[in-house]
């Protein structure tokens, strides 16, 4: 039910990326540009995101201080809420703005996922799509791609989805097992992603370094890099 749900966007942002083949020809290059298509439609999120982290930021002293002198939990939680109307700050503001992109770029992963999905024989039995274009049981099936495509007929029937002189398709814990020189590069753009998540995310902490950052949100920052790579 879900995935018949979702199947129009699927084949909405995956019309996008065929696009973005048919002019570089890259699917590196592609997979990048849809990228960067997807981080300016979440861009007011997360400009909200980091407007609230920073309100929250700034408020940490007062908040602190709001501990000291409450010791009695209900006291306490409702002269933080009093403190968070008269600034008009959300103690949530900074959380769900970053957890809403999370189905895009679910959209997104399940869509580069689907790239190179395996041919089955229960796949390409009655299939014309896959059967006119030759594949077989084994090689690749691109999944929501236009057949007239010519990402579509870059990949239907090939092994791999080479890039930049790799195989996008290969898992980088498979590569490392069975070369490990060779699975390097694929550990290092992990690595290269996770990294530039974190920096990222520690801009936004280290934007007031005079008051000390709401700890839930620091916990998602340490989080969220990781589950990016």
């Amino acid at each position: 039910m879900i995935a018949s749900i979702l199947d129009p966007i699927y084949q909405f942002v995956s019309s996008i990326l065929a696009v973005f083949y048919q002019v570089t020809r890259d699917y590196t290059a592609s997979i990048a540009l849809l990228t960067i298509v997807i981080m300016i439609v979440v861009l007011p999120l997360t400009l909200k995101s980091t407007k609230s982290m920073l309100e929250m930021q700034q408020l940490q002293p007062e908040l602190k201080k709001l501990q000291a002198q409450y010791p009695d939990m209900q006291q306490r939680n409702e002269a933080m809420m009093a403190l968070y109307k008269e600034h008009n700050v959300s103690p949530l503001g900074g959380c769900v703005p970053m957890l809403l992109p999370l189905p895009v770029f679910y959209v997104m992963w399940h869509i580069i996922r689907g790239l190179t999905r395996k041919c089955s024989a229960g796949l390409l039995s009655g299939n014309v799509k896959y059967s006119d274009a030759k594949a077989v049981v084994g090689t690749f099936c691109p999944e929501h791609i236009n057949a007239t495509t010519k990402l579509f007929k870059a990949l239907v029937g090939a092994t791999k989805m080479r890039s930049l002189g790799l195989d996008l398709s290969a898992p980088a814990l498979q590569t490392i097992r069975n070369n490990i020189p060779k699975g390097l590069p694929y550990v290092g753009l992990v690595l290269l992603v996770t990294a530039s998540s974190y920096y990222q995310q520690r801009q936004v902490t280290v934007r007031n370094k005079n008051a000390p950052a709401n700890p839930q949100q620091q916990m998602l920052l340490r989080v969220f890099p990781v589950l990016t790579g």
